[in-house]
């Protein structure tokens, strides 16, 4: 839900006939008399776009469109099962903190699980961080106390307790990935910190509601009125405490802001940062995903680096 890119062709064309259906009943006319406007957002292969309806009211789709997948190794189905699961959990997460904290995240407008379809609340907000050091103050108070308050919630019946989420970091993070072929620094670097590392993962326990995806481009901010709002939820599980707070540090670190007033017991955990360092070198670690953004395996590099000095 980030820049809007063009105004190109009805995007809602690619639909299949039971999503282009859901979408004319939902806004009460014809898919050809809704504007669509593509944004780019996210690292999965959804197709994502804003809805302009003829009134002049505007929502935000994301759907699974199963000729955008595609691999040499695996069929359209593995990843589909995939993004069906994050797609069903993030219209759950949603849901709950509209129950839990309404105004803070969008509102679900439609979600139909059999045609891979959901329809939520457009937010224009500023998605990424301020640059004015006053400004930032006031973002950062914003989003972090957002984000303190998801983790107060109560946890609902419906959130695994195993905290897949979480255990998935985990499981990529420090050992699991083989560092000899990093530059000579960062070689030297993980040489270091590896055994810390490793004891990082395995006190690393889901405990409190968490985001797990805590970034600008997911978390939007309106100057005017210094309310922050939350996106893309499809993450959302267990996770240590203050997870949240000190991912983002992380990100906006990682962006070249100095984030050092900000650090303290309450927004930053050193273990969770250091466990997200060894996920983000494990990732970066890979091939270029087909699926990605290009740049993807040298941001979450530069995010892995970034935690390090946090933590340092």
């Amino acid at each position: 839900m980030s820049e809007v890119l063009s105004v190109a062709k009805n995007e809602l064309e690619l639909l299949s006939n039971d999503q282009q259906k859901i979408i004319e009943e939902l806004f009460g006319c014809s898919a050809s008399e809704l504007i669509t406007s593509p944004t780019e957002h996210g690292n999965m292969s959804y197709l994502r776009s804003i809805i302009k309806t003829p009134d002049g009211q505007q929502f935000f789709m994301k759907c699974i469109v199963p000729e955008r997948y595609y691999d040499d190794d695996n069929p359209a189905s593995y990843y589909i099962a995939s993004e069906l699961r994050h797609l069903d959990n993030e219209a759950r997460a949603l849901m709950f903190l509209n129950e839990q904290m309404p105004g803070f995240v969008p509102q679900v407008h439609k979600y139909d699980r059999d045609a891979k379809l959901l329809v939520t609340e457009y937010l224009p907000d500023q998605w990424v961080a301020p640059t004015d050091p006053d400004q930032l103050k006031l973002y950062w108070e914003s989003v972090s106390g957002l984000l303190k308050k998801i983790q107060t919630l109560p946890i609902p019946d419906w959130v695994d307790k195993e905290s897949p989420s979480l255990k998935r970091i985990k499981a990529n993070s420090w050992g699991s990935f083989d560092f000899s072929n990093f530059p000579d620094d960062v070689r030297e670097i993980c040489q270091v910190l590896e055994p810390r590392g490793l004891e990082a993962v395995a006190r690393c326990r889901g405990e409190f509601l968490t985001h797990h995806d805590a970034r600008p481009e997911n978390i939007g901010w309106n100057p005017k009125t210094g309310e922050a709002h939350i996106i893309d939820p499809s993450w959302f599980g267990l996770g240590p405490k203050n997870a949240d707070t000190t991912m983002f540090l992380i990100s906006l670190a990682a962006s070249g802001i100095d984030v050092s007033e900000f650090i303290n017991e309450e927004t930053f955990n050193p273990d969770y940062a250091l466990v997200r360092a060894g996920w983000l070198l494990s990732r970066s670690s890979r091939p270029e995903s087909k699926f990605a953004k290009p740049g993807m395996r040298e941001s979450q590099l530069r995010a892995a680096l970034s935690a390090i000095r946090l933590i340092m």
